[in-house]
């Protein structure tokens, strides 16, 4: 498990050979953009094209920042297996590679990213990282979410599809405003959490805290893969005070798995504000759960 942290750096760049090898199909919107407020996260939904053509963008986010989910649904995307997709945010950034799962969203076959991901590719870090003195990049910010005007999706399609977004900076200053309202029913300054001085910092590895054995036995019998967002609360001791999922692809025993074991094992070192002083924060990230 990893928890997603680093932004992206600027990479103005022209679109791959991969996608100049074949004229996508575009695909102009057919809705509005919809801001769907959900108790446990945020989401942005649009569709475009219609018919047989008809795909479903969803971007969902569960904490501040500028990472965000990925679903795209619709026969188009219907894949047998997961892999690796092609992705860009054009025509300003630089095309990028995100691992997907096949899944469904309602009756529609999907793409599901499967993990967070951002406008523009992960910087690589420098050879001679530093974690103590590392400075992440800053944050994508609303102009070069302006920028941004479609989505093209390349291999393992075999001809790419192209969502006209438009401007996407409004709508992800919705779903940013989203965000912090839901933080805010978490029980957390949202205005402290701003400057602060330290995040809720695990103090173990938190790829130990879930193990093989941790997976449903009936699920596991059935080899069933499962994608599960989840938040920890930590408070001002260091302690995980809740477990509460966000997002699941499976039913609820992979949820009760999930939070009786990191109940049991994750521990921190608590969130400091800007006066050094520790607060009520909290620690996400995403679990999968895939047989080999």
């Amino acid at each position: 498990m990893k928890n997603g942290g680093i932004l992206a750096l600027a990479l103005l760049l022209q679109p791959s050979a991969s996608f100049a090898a074949k004229e996508p199909i575009r695909l102009k919107p057919s809705s509005k953009w919809i801001a769907d407020y959900q108790d446990q996260g945020c989401r942005l939904l649009r569709e475009f094209g219609e018919g047989e053509d008809k795909a479903t963008l969803v971007m969902s986010r569960y904490a501040p920042g500028d990472r965000f989910n990925l679903i795209l649904a619709g026969k188009g995307f219907k894949r047998s297996t997961g892999g690796s997709v092609e992705l860009q945010f054009g025509p300003t950034e630089a095309q990028q590679k995100v691992d997907f799962f096949a899944g469904n969203l309602g009756s529609s076959p999907a793409m599901l990213t499967t993990s967070s991901m951002l406008l523009a590719p992960r910087p690589e870090r420098p050879d001679d990282y530093d974690p103590k003195n590392y400075k992440a990049p800053s944050p994508i910010g609303a102009e070069r979410e302006k920028a941004v005007t479609y989505l093209q999706i390349g291999r393992p399609l075999q001809t790419p599809i192209l969502l006209e977004l438009g401007k996407m900076d409004r709508p992800m200053a919705a779903m940013n405003a989203c965000v912090d309202n839901l933080v805010a029913s978490w029980g957390i300054d949202v205005e402290k959490h701003k400057s602060l001085t330290r995040s809720a910092t695990p103090t173990s590895n938190p790829g130990n805290w879930l193990t093989t054995k941790d997976y449903p036995i009936a699920m596991l019998s059935q080899g069933q893969p499962a994608l599960v967002e989840f938040r920890l609360d930590v408070d001002p001791s260091g302690g995980v005070s809740g477990c509460q999922i966000q997002a699941t692809t499976r039913p609820k025993a992979f949820d009760d798995a999930v939070c009786v074991a990191l109940m049991r094992r994750a521990k921190f070192t608590p969130a400091l504000d800007a006066e050094g002083n520790p607060l009520k924060s909290y620690w996400k990230s995403r679990v999968r759960f895939q047989l080999p």
